[in-house]
């Protein structure tokens, strides 16, 4: 009868281990998963660190349209004289096209932050997914599950 019983240990003991291990494979895969999405994220910052760059500079630009139109303006308050009205017709197109590449860069640069952020909430999730598989990967909480995976198919019948 001993031995019976050690046998019955032993297939416990292998069938808790061989789960533990489907599970660790399990996680290594899903580690794998993790480092790629980080890369992903480290390249979409550097974009985003990039485009803030260009937001800099393209609203300094502006700024600096703006500052020399509303000096002309003060210069003239009574209206542009005719000889220099072609030159601020200029200035207002420039400043008006300035204005457009402004807003498109700030355009990208919130398209880039959306994806960052939706890049985070994959990856957490994905964590926390990882740290559930965790948990239910030790060897207690496997032998738990299958000891009462057990006694339901038992209590079932």
């Amino acid at each position: 009868m001993r031995w019976l019983v050690r046998v019955g240990v032993l297939v416990a003991v292998a069938a808790v281990a061989y789960q533990v291990r489907l599970r660790q494979v399990e996680l290594a895969a899903l580690s794998g998963e993790f480092a790629e999405q980080e890369r992903a994220l480290q390249q979409t910052e550097t974009a985003i660190e990039d485009v803030d760059g260009e937001v800099a500079a393209s609203a300094a630009a502006l700024r600096a349209l703006d500052a020399h139109l509303s000096a002309i303006e003060r210069e003239y308050p009574d209206g542009i004289p005719a000889d220099e009205y072609a030159e601020y017709q200029r200035l207002v197109r420039e400043r008006n096209a300035a204005a457009r590449d402004h807003n498109a860069v700030i355009e990208r640069h919130q398209a880039l932050v959306r994806d960052y952020e939706q890049g985070v909430d994959r990856h957490n999730s994905g964590i926390a997914q990882a740290n559930d598989l965790a948990t239910r990967s030790t060897p207690g909480s496997v032998a738990r599950k299958l000891w009462n995976d057990l006694v339901a198919s038992v209590a079932g019948e």
